[in-house]
């Protein structure tokens, strides 16, 4: 008996509290030409470590843009010249609102490490797509607005280009 109320107790925590992120997600990339290399030596190695800055332009859904700010971190994602995925860590400048558009853009900087040129992520890398967190809810809330519960939230939809929840 006590091990059922402590699971429940323990449950009833984790459905009403813990963060699910929510992201937006969009193939529609242009990289920019401009970019910044900044090179030093390692703290711990003899290493030259290069830093690569490179400005890319994603296009979201109007209804999106509400939700993503200056500031707010990113993630690229490419598969580099040896075919691997990888994950790009990334800022967002700016956000320019479309007005009565269905699609608005977003500008974002892209901030790269690596070792030595041979390794540049970007060099012949195909962009994939472009990840940023949208929003965070809990389980109860996914689960209301799901079955349409939910007051004053919208239904969760699912098509490839508006939202993932991971």
């Amino acid at each position: 008996m006590m091990t059922t109320i402590l699971f429940s107790m323990i449950w009833s925590n984790w459905f009403f509290t813990f963060p699910v992120k929510v992201y937006t997600v969009t193939p529609n990339i242009n990289v920019q030409k401009n970019e910044t290399i900044k090179q030093q030596f390692s703290d711990h190695s003899n290493h030259l470590k290069s830093y690569i800055t490179k400005q890319l332009c994603a296009v979201f859904p109007a209804r999106e843009l509400k939700k993503i700010k200056t500031g707010q971190s990113a993630y690229l994602f490419l598969d580099n010249d040896q075919g691997k995925r990888e994950r790009i860590p990334a800022t967002v400048l700016n956000v320019s609102y479309p007005g009565d558009k269905e699609m608005g853009q977003v500008v974002l900087e892209a901030n790269a490490e690596y070792i030595d040129h041979e390794h540049n992520p970007f060099k012949n890398a195909k962009m994939r797509h472009v990840k940023i967190n949208i929003d965070e809810l809990t389980p109860a809330t996914i689960l209301f607005r799901a079955s349409g519960l939910g007051i004053d939230t919208p239904n969760i939809t699912s098509t490839y280009h508006n939202t993932m929840v991971q």
